[in-house]
């Protein structure tokens, strides 16, 4: 196998990996990585997608790519260092990737951004959710990802149910949005964490009304119609102001 040096250090991380040793999985993987990109680099090939053509391993560097990241989530949970790594893995192998619009190349983003607010850099982790969601704005997972840090799965002191509500139901009000239904169960639950009942009961009905299959965006909305938001109040009064 002309990468069997490559392979094989990936096969060494996943037998740390399956022994739920994350920081020393993410060691190996590490270098696993910077031996991928110094063979790109020797070659002269540009993109991923064209190593992985060629590298004829054991896993898809892609596929191997998202348990890194499982065992960079875990890691960083125990020292910051890994979601330093976490962050610089995706940022470069980001770079290296040719489909940058595709749901794989999108969750990288989220990753870079996931990092951000981990290592406590809440303003840059901001700017790159704002920017993918306006890149690719019909994709929910963004607008999830984004309120998420500030909602129910938000690092300790740094939840703010306000701005992770506003954020989803901005994203509520995209034509076309992928994943809604995703979108309205987020905000239900934050709603019902915050206490905020009435909210909480008006995107239960929304969520039923996209499970027999009538979205709210699709039809007009009169001014003194429910906003599609899910906020409970009046359009008028909300996102028709």
């Amino acid at each position: 196998m002309k990468y069997a040096n490559i392979n094989d250090s990936m096969q060494e991380g996943y037998k740390l990996f399956i022994e739920q040793k994350d920081a020393a999985a993410c060691d190996v993987w590490i270098g696993t990585w910077k031996a991928i990109e110094e063979a790109m680099d020797a070659e002269k090939i540009r993109y991923i997608e064209d190593f992985d053509r060629q590298f004829d391993g054991d896993q898809y560097v892609w596929n191997w790519a998202t348990d890194f990241d499982v065992a960079l989530i875990n890691a960083s949970n125990q020292d910051l260092s890994y979601a330093q790594m976490r962050l610089d893995f995706f940022t470069a192998i980001y770079a290296r990737t040719k489909q940058q619009n595709d749901e794989g190349a999108l969750y990288m983003r989220r990753a870079v951004a996931e990092a951000l607010y981990k290592l406590g850099r809440a303003s840059d982790g901001d700017q790159v959710y704002a920017e993918l969601t306006g890149d690719y704005p019909a994709w929910a997972w963004g607008w999830i990802g984004w309120s998420d840090q500030y909602g129910l799965f938000g690092e300790p002191g740094h939840q703010d149910f306000d701005k992770a509500i506003r954020i989803l139901r901005d994203a509520l009000m995209i034509p076309g949005l992928d994943d809604r239904e995703d979108v309205l169960e987020r905000l239900h639950g934050i709603y019902k964490e915050a206490g905020m009942t009435e909210e909480a009961e008006a995107v239960e009905q929304m969520i039923e009304a996209e499970k027999n299959g009538v979205p709210a965006v699709n039809a007009k909305v009169g001014r003194n119609d429910p906003c599609p938001c899910g906020s409970g109040k009046k359009y008028k009064k909300c996102h028709g102001a």
